[in-house]
């Protein structure tokens, strides 16, 4: 049975007599015949739920993990998540934000987006989510193509994206548990499983015993973590962080990447804009450095270096 990253324990409250297990000899997979659909599930948070909902739940985050992945054993991505062809944004007035911007991020891949303030960071980001129309060339993200997507399918695709901003921007009348069922409360998901799904990425951000907090009595790490949990709640394909450390001291900003890290283990592409060099050092992953606008290295496993 392959390992979830969101549930570490479960325990099935049914009757061992009526339930029946064999091993496909063909997958490995464990097979449980019997009165499943009655079972309950325990999270790691103590809390139970009926089997089959939190089976479905886990199958709409797994969906997009390959199982190596999902085990922590990252191979080469297989698909690309992100496409960029020729890519120019200007704005009103003439100035040039994004100058013929060619790239591609793949599925699982962990990119550092550095350059200096006004470098075109924030940019870059925008047009993926269609924040920004671009002036030019072609952008394809999650097999959407961007560049033609007409506005009112514009929603469509952020389904499809995580964004993460340097300020969270929490609802302060909600609390933890509320400002996380909001974005699924608005995609129109059931009640049992908005509880269910909650319940879940609050385990993934260890904001259990935050819950019933509201935004003003969180650190600014953890609202951050809300923020995250927030972005994950459409199990995006990508994960857009807009500098989410940057008002954090370092130990709190060690503790936010290395979350971001634990996501992008489970398989989810992770493109972190950011000043912070001790991180980018730190933790070698991919770097763009944009400057005025432009590409001017893209270097797997780099550092920051910016002039």
């Amino acid at each position: 049975m392959s390992k979830s990253l969101l549930i570490e324990t479960h325990t099935f409250n049914a009757n061992p007599v009526q339930l029946t297990e064999s091993v496909n000899k063909n997958t490995g997979n464990l097979v449980v015949e019997g009165i499943l659909a009655t079972a309950e599930v325990k999270n790691g948070n103590g809390r139970y739920y009926a089997k089959e909902l939190w089976e479905r739940e886990m199958d709409k985050y797994s969906q997009l993990i390959k199982e190596r992945r999902s085990m922590g054993e990252l191979d080469h991505p297989e698909s690309t998540v992100i496409n960029l062809k020729n890519v120019s944004l200007v704005f009103q007035g003439g100035s040039v934000a994004i100058s013929n911007i060619s790239t591609k991020v793949e599925e699982g891949e962990f990119v550092y987006l550095v350059g200096h303030s006004g470098s075109g960071k924030s940019s870059f980001l925008k047009l993926l989510y269609k924040e920004y129309i671009a002036t030019k060339g072609e952008i394809e993200v999650a097999n959407i193509d961007v560049s033609k997507l007409p506005k009112w399918k514009i929603p469509l695709l952020r389904r499809k994206i995580g964004i993460v901003t340097q300020e969270p921007q929490l609802l302060e009348n909600r609390n933890t548990f509320e400002n996380i069922s909001f974005a699924l409360e608005i995609m129109g998901s059931l009640p049992e499983e908005i509880d269910a799904k909650t319940n879940t990425l609050l385990d993934l951000v260890e904001l259990n015993e935050s819950a019933y907090k509201y935004p003003g009595q969180l650190s600014g790490g953890e609202q951050t973590r809300v923020s995250i949990a927030r972005a994950l709640a459409n199990n995006p394909v990508v994960l857009l962080c807009d500098e989410p450390t940057g008002n954090l001291d370092p130990d709190l900003s060690t503790q936010i990447v290395s979350l971001l890290e634990k996501i992008n283990r489970a398989g989810t592409t992770v493109i972190m804009a950011t000043h912070d060099s001790s991180i980018v050092n730190r933790r070698k992953k991919r770097v763009l450095e944009l400057s005025d606008g432009k590409i001017v290295r893209d270097e797997l496993d780099g550092s920051y270096i910016v002039r």
